[in-house]
């Protein structure tokens, strides 16, 4: 019995201990291969200039002044030296943050940045897959045909009979 017990517990420990790491791992190997992810260290740089926004330390700022916070914060958070003031103001509005009072809080502001960084970087690597995973459909009626030559007006009416599955082309 005191075998069994102690074999039970070594086993889940070490099986616990093992999944942990394979995770941390996979967390570790994803933060090097896309660097512009979110760290700790923007983390940080965005609680250095919440601070300057922020001198009373009550977690709030004033909504007006967002986009000057947005415009200071370097990427991949906020927009420091990347875009102009439009692109700024875009970005907030696509935050869609409601301001309580006319106040914004520490914790809003962040998650919004956070899950539109996450979104934009999702919606460029989806579309990367997409154009590496997936064969090119031609609808124009200038492409060439199988010959080489220009696709004609007879064979593009025949063309545009067939069905937009049939039309992928390599």
């Amino acid at each position: 019995v005191l075998f069994f017990v102690s074999f039970q517990l070594l086993g889940s420990f070490t099986l616990l201990n093992m999944v942990v790491a394979v995770i941390l791992d996979n967390f570790s190997t994803l933060g090097k291969v896309k660097p512009d992810l979110v760290t700790t260290h923007d983390l940080d740089m965005y609680r250095e200039l919440w601070a300057e926004f922020d001198p009373d330390a009550n977690g709030k700022v004033p909504a007006v002044e967002l986009p000057q916070l947005v415009e200071r914060l370097p990427p991949p958070l906020g927009m420091a030296g990347t875009r102009g003031r439009i692109h700024v103001q875009r970005l907030c509005a696509a935050l869609a943050l409601e301001p309580v009072d006319g106040e914004l809080y520490f914790g809003q502001v962040l998650d919004a940045l956070v899950s539109e960084n996450f979104r934009s970087k999702l919606g460029e690597m989806a579309v990367e897959t997409m154009r590496q995973q997936s064969p090119r459909i031609e609808t124009s009626p200038l492409h060439k045909n199988a010959q080489g030559g220009a696709i004609g007006k007879a064979s593009w009416r025949s063309l545009r009979k067939t069905p937009r599955a049939m039309r992928l082309m390599p």
